[in-house]
């Protein structure tokens, strides 16, 4: 039975560290149809330094859990 609920716990973690993982892996492309449909009117209205504001953020978010083995 001790078996059993180490290996249920180990698993849990590991299963909701991927379920995250994967919910940003799909994000990102998500971000990017967004930004680029939205590409003419970000040229037009954001101020040029600000346009990539966000981006580094948002692929840290997503490399951090994929480097974890």
């Amino acid at each position: 039975m001790l078996w059993i609920a180490l290996s249920y716990f180990l698993l849990s973690g590991y299963y909701r560290q991927r379920r995250r993982w994967t919910e940003l892996r799909l994000d990102a492309p998500h971000h990017l149809v967004e930004q680029m449909v939205g590409h003419q009117t970000r040229l037009a209205q954001e101020i040029p330094g600000h346009r990539h504001q966000g981006e580094d953020e948002m692929l840290e978010r997503y490399l951090a859990p994929s480097s974890k083995p």
